[in-house]
This record gives structure tokens, sequence and C-alpha cells, in this order.
């Protein structure tokens, strides 16, 4: 039974509802492959079916911030830039704030791969130079699942996410790698094996260190909204950081540290990780309005 079969059936049983449409958020440029991958899906009778429509994630991130414009008396007419920090990349548009909630770009998109897995990549960075860049990579080929545990585990549960920039609240942390890489060990050679053996396997994370771990990340993100922030001739009213990433406090602190005195309000909306799915769902309940948004030059 095809998809379209399955959501067909499971609709008309339980809603009477004869007809579906689709809404699905792409990544920008990806209409056509994103259209042929529905069809082949069995979304779709037809691959030119008009009952599928996409949104771009910026775009479905910035419809999403639609919903908290008012609880920062923004009304129509004023600009806001929309950060979506997610895993890979980071989006970043400034948008205007039309009538009847409409929505308006007054800077083109600008993209780059600087998302929270970066932060992830300079971890094991980090790591590799405690036991060996060689020894590490051929660990992570034999044993993918030992690194995302060490990650996932340890340092987002650990550090990523708790850690706001301020040395004075940052106590050293101290990872036991046996515990989440009890294999790692195998591969580790030299005198880092030595030197690790004789520290019980623990490595101690200080503040410098992590800060070194998230800085050319945030320091790309930071020159990303200045680009666009200087791109736009209008001030803007506000700043909405949304996407998983938007969860750190050290980008959200240096975000405000850096802007603060060109944005009024810098804020992180209510679970900003679901912004691109609330917003692809405004998108689709709402399209007739949505797509009345204009491009400012």
């Amino acid at each position: 039974m095809g998809i379209e079969i399955f959501f067909f059936n499971f609709v008309n049983h339980r809603f009477g509802i004869y007809s579906l449409s689709y809404f699905i958020n792409q990544p920008p440029h990806t209409t056509g492959i994103m259209r042929e991958c529905a069809y082949k899906a069995g979304l779709l009778n037809k691959l030119s079916s008009n009952n599928l429509e996409f949104t771009t994630e910026p775009e479905a991130a910035a419809l999403y911030c639609l919903n908290v414009v008012k609880e920062y008396n923004l009304k129509p007419g004023d600009s806001f830039c929309v950060v979506d920090c997610g895993g890979g990349t980071v989006d970043i548009t400034i948008r205007k704030l039309l009538v009847k909630n409409g929505l308006g770009e007054i800077t083109e998109r600008i993209g780059y791969p600087c998302g929270s897995t970066f932060v992830d990549k300079e971890f094991l960075k980090f790591i590799g130079e405690k036991v060996g860049m060689h020894a590490l990579s051929d660990f992570k080929k034999n044993h993918y699942k030992q690194i995302q545990y060490l990650v996932q585990r340890f340092f987002c549960h650990r550090i990523k996410f708790d850690f706001n920039g301020k040395q004075s609240e940052w106590k050293t942390k101290k990872l036991n790698l046996l515990n989440y890489c009890s294999n790692l060990q195998e591969y580790v050679t030299g005198y880092r094996k030595t030197e690790m053996e004789n520290a019980g396997w623990i490595i101690k994370i200080d503040f410098t260190s992590v800060k070194e771990m998230f800085d050319p990340v945030v320091n790309k993100i930071l020159e990303l909204i200045t680009e666009q922030l200087n791109a736009s001739k209008e001030k803007c009213s506000a700043m909405f950081l949304v996407g998983g990433f938007a969860e750190s406090a050290y980008l959200l602190n240096k975000v405000k540290e850096t802007f603060k005195s060109q944005v009024n309000e810098i804020c992180v909306p209510t679970l900003p990780i679901t912004a691109v799915v609330k917003g692809g769902l405004y998108y689709g309940l709402n399209i007739n309005t949505v797509k009345t948004r204009e491009f400012w030059n």
C-alpha cells in the first residue's frame, strides 16, 4: 500500500475527508528534487499534481516568528531578523511585517554550514589532540555508535547547552573516555597511550577549551548576522533565534552582546527547535495570506 493510499484511508475514515493536500518544508533551491521524491514516495498520483506545496525552511522559520512578534509590540512596517540555527546550516533573513499578517522580505537569504554539529566536530578535534587524530579517525570508522554516544550523552548533555560563556559559573568537567568509548584504548598508541593510561583515561575539560570549541562556529554566525544587518537599509526592531542551536546560552549571549546597540529585542521564542515545523503548518493553514508576501528592495 502506498503512503498516499494509507493517508487517504486514514483521514477518510477518521475525518470524512476525501481530498488531501501536502505542504512540505524544504531546504532552499530543492523544489524539483523534493517533488520527485514525494512522487516516488506515493504522495502524488502524478508529478505535476497541484496537491503539493512547498515552503523553504528559512521562510517557515520566519512564518513561525509571525506568531510571536505581537509580544514585542511589532507593527506593520517594522522589520525583524530571523536567525535559523540548525544542526548543519545557519540561514538568516530580514523580514518586514505587512498588514494582515503578511510577510515581506528585505534581504535575500544567506546561509552557511556553521550549525551546532560543527561545535561537536570541534569537541572531537579536542579529543583527537589528546588521543591522536589517526587513532580517533580509525576508531570512528569502526565504532561510530560509540562516537555518537560520546557526543550526545556527554558533550551535548553535560557541556554544549550548559555553557554560557561566563567563566565564574564554569566548573571543569572530567571525561572518563572508557565510560563512553570502551574500545578507544585499542587504537591509541605511543606516548599518547602512556599519557592516557597515566591519567586513567580521564580528560579534564576547562573553560578555555570549551570556549575554543564554540568560538569558530559562533564567530561565523555573528559575521553572517552582521552581513545581513549591513545589507538592510532599515533598522531591525527585533531578532529571533530559532532552531536547535538557538537553545545555546552562549550563542544567545554573544548575539546580544554584539548587536544590542543595533537591535532593540533579541530573543529565542518558546521551543525554538520546532520553529520550522510549526511555521510549515502555519503556511499550510494560511496559504492565501502568506502568498501575499512581497520583496522589498
